[in-house]
């Protein structure tokens, strides 16, 4: 105590206090010990003075594995804990963000309490622990960075065994083993090596998952449209240290910024594009503009459709609360100390095979002299709804459209998908012989998506002059069609009738092409025996005849028969004119020359 320096005196004293002096057997007296305590705080609060007045303050005295501290590791039963067969180290599995937690059991042997003590954990990278294991090496010997994962506020030791919890958010990656504990008390360092440790843990930390999202709009480009692309970038929860977004057209589309003038020179095939540093739930929307060229994958050797690609590339670092003095760096080889990691997110948005939409079928109807029903059918070819919120038809003077609102009530705003048939129906007048511009004829179409952005379609016909007819007598529609049903025997089901049809055709005398006729076989109730197609031969008086025999096939009242179809062709190449006489219809036409007749089944 007079000999030596005050923190040899102190380590004399250390050893005095362990398991073998704090029982019933010790073999230093309680008082002794009181006395030795009452010297050890006397000593620390010399060699503290010391550390205060010295021009680098800090640990005066340190102590490895000193028997007045025993420290014993608690594991918890958590799912990802694994222990190695055959083996006292236990590994823990955590992402990096997430908090470890190590239990520790620490003995203390002073014969007091003290207070203001610091309790650290040490922890190294595996691969420096299993190098010193297997050159029979101290760890203080291997040149390895390590972790120190401290207590945050002053423990309070008591005689006999204390608790504690050792919390560790992992802001890092790799492979972590916990080769020391350290006790700071105020001039006095205790140092306990996992030589002296039950059980040592490992602490693997991976990455994580990133929670970064990348969404593009729209999903799909329409042909021979320019559209504008927006990507909206959300960091999640994730620290975005820095990024680029790389865009690239395949033949068949271009692309530019929204920003720019949209001029000759600022379209390209392809464009690179900087993220800024942002912080966890942080937006960012980069908006481009995308010129799709009309039916554009005929072009495209490799018959796959054009498209653009995006990716997004990003170095992250997983955002940590409460850890301090992070460096943060990039992932180089094995560097288990790694806080960023790179990231990498792809879309791609596909330009349509087709227009959005395409012309399925159509047909043009003359129901009168320079009067005819355009009727077209249009195939959707989009896979999300869109909206139908206009149509029109763009016709060149010589076929004047007649409004008639009934023909597309209920079709404003309907909502078409791939698939799906749009039926238009247009009432035109073509007075004068329609010329070449009829072949110029178009639908326009204005459709909507489900952001607003409107689309018009337009789509050709291709009208030819023998679409409809044009020659055709004024007073075609006068003509009149008289039928009777005269009885050759009896009257009965099954019972052959004698059937009359004759028509004046005055009314068409100035045509000068061929008119034909057919009989309307398919008519439920008849049998029908005769010529029942053919041409229509007029007498002098401008009248035509003709009889065939009828046989009823059903009983019961019957107030109808069967029509007759004339064509008239003029033979100009132009298309033939279908006329029905009498018009079928449920009531008895004033046509009709017979009267209404009960039949029943013959015996």
């Amino acid at each position: 105590r007079q000999l030596v320096l005050p923190k040899d005196y102190l380590a004399a004293i250390v050893q005095c206090f362990s398991r073998r002096n704090n029982n019933a057997g010790s073999l230093i007296p309680e008082k002794a010990l009181q006395v030795l305590y009452e010297d050890f705080q006397a000593v620390m609060a010399v060699l503290s003075q010391e550390s205060s007045a010295s021009s680098s303050p800090g640990a005066v005295a340190t102590f490895t594995n000193s028997p007045v501290f025993e420290t014993v590791l608690k594991h918890t039963s958590d799912p990802q804990q694994r222990k190695l067969p055959n083996r006292r180290l236990v590994r823990q599995v955590y992402t990096v963000g997430d908090t470890s937690r190590i239990s520790l059991s620490l003995t203390s042997h002073l014969a007091q309490e003290i207070e203001g003590v610091t309790v650290s954990a040490i922890l190294i990278p595996y691969k420096s622990y299993v190098a010193a294991i297997e050159d029979g090496k101290s760890i203080s010997q291997v040149n390895t960075s390590s972790q120190v994962v401290t207590i945050p506020e002053g423990v309070i030791l008591k005689p006999g065994v204390n608790d504690l919890e050792i919390a560790w958010t992992a802001a890092v990656a790799g492979q972590f083993v916990l080769t020391q504990l350290s006790l700071a008390y105020k001039a006095a360092t205790f140092f306990y090596t996992y030589e002296r440790m039950k059980d040592p843990f490992r602490i693997d930390v991976i990455p994580g998952e990133p929670t970064q999202l990348m969404e593009v709009k729209p999903l799909f480009f329409v042909p021979g449209h320019e559209q504008e692309l927006e990507i909206n970038f959300h960091s999640g929860k994730d620290e975005i240290v820095k990024g680029d977004l790389n865009l690239v057209c395949t033949p068949g589309l271009v692309l530019c910024p929204a920003s720019s003038d949209k001029g000759d020179g600022t379209w390209s095939s392809a464009c690179k594009v900087s993220l800024d540093a942002c912080p966890p739930e942080t937006d960012q929307v980069l908006k481009f503009w995308v010129k799709s060229e009309k039916n554009s994958n005929e072009e495209n050797d490799t018959g796959v459709a054009p498209s653009v690609h995006a990716k997004i590339t990003t170095s992250y670092c997983l955002a940590t609360k409460g850890v301090e003095n992070v460096v943060k760096k990039e992932v180089k080889g094995d560097d288990v100390f790694s806080t960023q990691f790179p990231y990498e997110m792809e879309a791609v948005i596909p330009s349509l095979a087709d227009q959005a939409l395409s012309i399925d079928n159509m047909s043009f109807n003359t129901y009168a002299a320079g009067r005819s029903i355009l009727s077209i059918s249009a195939k959707c070819h989009v896979p999300a709804p869109f909206a139908l919120k206009g149509w029109s038809l763009d016709a060149p003077s010589t076929l004047q459209l007649v409004e008639n609102k009934e023909m597309h009530k209920g079709l404003k705003d309907i909502m078409l998908l791939k698939g799906d048939i749009a039926t238009f129906c247009f009432d035109c007048a073509h007075n004068t012989t329609p010329d070449k511009s009829l072949s110029e004829t178009a639908l326009i179409a204005e459709l909507e998506d489900e952001h607003k952005t409107r689309f018009t379609e337009r789509l050709p016909l291709r009208l030819k002059k023998t679409s409809f007819a044009t020659n055709l007598p004024e007073k075609i529609h006068s003509l009149s069609l008289n039928a009777s049903l005269v009885p050759i025997t009896n009257r009965g089901v099954g019972v052959p009738m004698l059937l009359k049809f004759d028509m004046d055709a005055t009314p068409v005398t100035a045509w000068k092409g061929e008119i034909h006729f057919a009989v309307d076989t398919d008519n439920e109730g008849w049998l029908l025996c005769g010529n029942t197609r053919g041409v229509v031969s007029l007498d002098s008086a401008r009248k035509w005849a003709l009889e065939m025999n009828a046989i009823p096939t059903n009983p019961g009242a019957f107030n109808h028969l069967p029509t007759v179809e004339f064509t008239f062709s003029s033979g100009e190449n132009e298309k033939p004119y279908q006329l029905v006489l009498p018009m079928a219809q449920e009531s008895t036409s004033e046509n009709f020359s017979h009267e209404t007749t009960h039949l029943t089944h013959s015996s």
